[in-house]
C-alpha cells in the first residue's frame, strides 16, 4: 500500500541547506557531521532525494537548536521552549543534574 505524502520535499531541502550555511559549512563538511557524503547532503537540498527520517534525527542530534517540526514542517520553535538546547547550554555539573533527575523520574515513574 503507497501512501502519499503531504510533506513538500522542495522546502524541506532548503531548509536542510538553511541549516547547513547557517552552521558555515559545506556540503560536505555538513555530511560528515551527520554521516552521509557531500553528494547526499546536495541531492537532499535539491530535492532531488528525499530526507530520511534517521538523517533528519542525525542533523537535529548535531544541531539541537532544530527540530524535527522544523525541518519537515517548518514549524519553529522558540529556543527558550527547545528543552535540548537549553540543556546543551549548562555546564557539566548542571547536565548530570539534569540527568540524575530524569532518571529519578523514571524509576518513579515505573511505581
Amino acid at each position: 500500500m503507497h501512501v502519499k505524502s503531504n510533506l513538500d520535499f522542495i522546502q524541506i531541502g532548503l531548509r536542510v541547506r538553511e541549516i547547513r550555511k547557517a552552521a558555515h559549512l559545506k556540503p560536505g563538511e555538513f555530511g560528515e557531521i551527520v554521516g552521509v557524503g557531500d553528494r547526499h547532503i546536495s541531492n537532499v537540498e535539491s530535492s532531488a532525494r528525499h530526507l530520511s527520517p534517521e538523517l533528519a534525527a542525525n542533523i537535529c542530534d548535531a544541531f539541537p537548536q532544530y527540530t524535527m517540526d522544523y525541518i519537515f514542517r517548518g514549524i519553529e520553535v522558540e529556543t527558550s521552549d527547545n528543552l535540548f538546547v537549553r540543556i546543551k547550554n549548562l555546564n557539566t555539573e548542571q547536565r548530570e543534574l539534569v540527568e540524575n533527575l530524569v532518571s529519578t523520574l523514571e524509576q518513579q515513574a515505573k511505581r
